[in-house]
């Protein structure tokens, strides 16, 4: 099973520096091209070294899913036309929640996002993604985007989720959830890994039963022993 435990520059949050599907992944320009090609490799897709509103924070400005991905309107012309010549659908959405892989939670199934989204922006994120969206808060945090990872086989979330939480991301993405952490106790999972249904990428001070429990609960190894 594909796997990288990784670092940027001494950093373990390499999730807050990608995003990817099934068919490709985004990272940020200061992610060296070695340490992106062994993130396709990880993933098995190709990666593409962009940049969003000028940062290489690509998890944190960019949400998505197979149909395409959303972008905050605070993005440069440069940069449109990066991802114009990957001719990587997207969808440029003018907000004040401006980090929007922190506000919204998605797979192919559906989608969580902050309650604070205006009705207006919530039908433009439902459009985007072609699938049904819901406001929602998950441990009583409206960040939702920051507090999970998933894929097809199962999702990950912050360690103070309860069984309402569980059922509710079960409902909204058709997968068993789990609550857990990573690089040794950071709640926030979306921060410290890199995920599809392929392989993944985790910061490097997730410590072994992290890792191991991770691999159950996204469907890379075994299954989850509930005690």
């Amino acid at each position: 099973m594909p796997a990288l435990i990784a670092h940027l520059h001494g950093n373990p949050n390499i999730g807050l520096y990608g995003f990817c599907t099934d068919t490709y992944a985004l990272v940020g320009k200061e992610v060296p091209p070695e340490l992106a090609e062994e993130i396709g490799k990880a993933l098995k897709v190709p990666v593409h070294r962009i940049t969003i509103a000028g940062t290489s924070l690509i998890g944190v400005f960019v949400a998505g899913n197979k149909n395409g991905i959303i972008i905050p309107a605070i993005i440069f012309d440069y940069e449109l036309e990066a991802l114009k010549k990957l001719k990587i659908p997207f969808h440029i959405l003018d907000t004040q929640l401006t980090c929007l892989g922190n506000n919204i939670l998605c797979n192919d199934q559906g989608a969580l996002i902050n309650p604070d989204f205006s009705q207006q922006e919530m039908h433009f994120i439902q459009k985007a993604l072609n699938v049904p969206v819901q406001k929602a808060t998950l441990v009583e945090l409206d960040n939702v985007g920051s507090l999970a990872a998933l894929n097809k086989k199962g999702a990950l979330v912050h360690m103070d989720a309860n069984e309402e939480d569980l059922k509710l991301l079960k409902k909204v993405f058709g997968v068993e959830a789990f609550p857990g952490t990573v690089n040794l106790g950071n709640p926030y999972i979306k921060a410290g890994l890199l995920c599809n249904d392929q392989g993944y990428a985790i910061g490097e001070q997730s410590g072994g039963p992290e890792m191991v429990y991770m691999e159950q609960c996204l469907g890379f190894a075994g299954k989850v022993e509930l005690e």
